[in-house]
């Protein structure tokens, strides 16, 4: 439940220039796959394709961002502070997320919306004000199963590049940043019980 109204608590902010930033959104960008077993292929080698993410949230720890951009500014690359990979999650529109994982029914949808289920996190639309590309967004999900990771010199590359549609978007605001990167936690380290536990009260005849 919220404690301030909404007005005094933004939940989201323009993206800026610099480093990237956890939770923060990124549209159309690109994934290098391996198709499966073109790796082995000591002939051809490996054969790699352009995955586009439409909408794609990360998930690195801010500190972790930051280290990594301010290493890379010098002309001596600390080794130690860079960040291989940054860690993402799929963003999809909200309609999409219900229509593929099943998700009509009221009360499925109603725990979705509520961000109630473990599994799946609500965005609410994105004004333009908000939004670096002065354009908006919709209402977004998360499906904390669909997460990847991207090199991340490959991610700023792709910033960097006038021919490539990748754009930097917004970011979410704490607590709301940190409400996400924590329910992407919690489901990472979910513990799955041989058994439920035994309710100790029988239920009423």
């Amino acid at each position: 439940m919220s404690s301030l109204p909404t007005d005094k608590v933004p939940i989201y902010a323009p993206s800026k220039v610099g480093a990237l930033r956890q939770c923060e959104i990124i549209s159309d960008l690109i994934e290098p796959v391996v198709e499966p077993g073109s790796i082995r292929d000591i002939v051809k080698g490996p054969f790699v394709r352009g995955q586009v993410h439409p909408f794609a949230v990360i998930i690195s720890q801010d500190c972790d961002l930051e280290q990594d951009f301010s290493a890379r500014q010098g002309t001596q690359v600390r080794q130690d502070k860079l960040l291989q990979n940054v860690l993402l999650c799929d963003v999809f529109e909200i309609w999409e997320l219900i229509t593929t994982n099943s998700l009509r029914a009221s009360e499925l949808r109603k725990r979705l919306l509520n961000n109630k289920d473990e599994r799946y996190h609500f965005l609410e639309r994105i004004a333009a004000e908000y939004d670096l590309q002065e354009i908006g967004l919709p209402d977004l999900g998360i499906d904390f199963k669909r997460y990847f990771s991207l090199p991340t010199e490959e991610f700023y590359g792709q910033l960097s590049d006038p021919s490539t549609s990748t754009k930097r978007r917004c970011r979410l605001n704490s607590p709301y940043l940190e409400h996400l990167s924590t329910r992407f936690c919690y489901y990472q380290f979910r513990i799955a019980l041989p058994v439920d536990h035994a309710h100790p009260i029988a239920p009423a005849t």
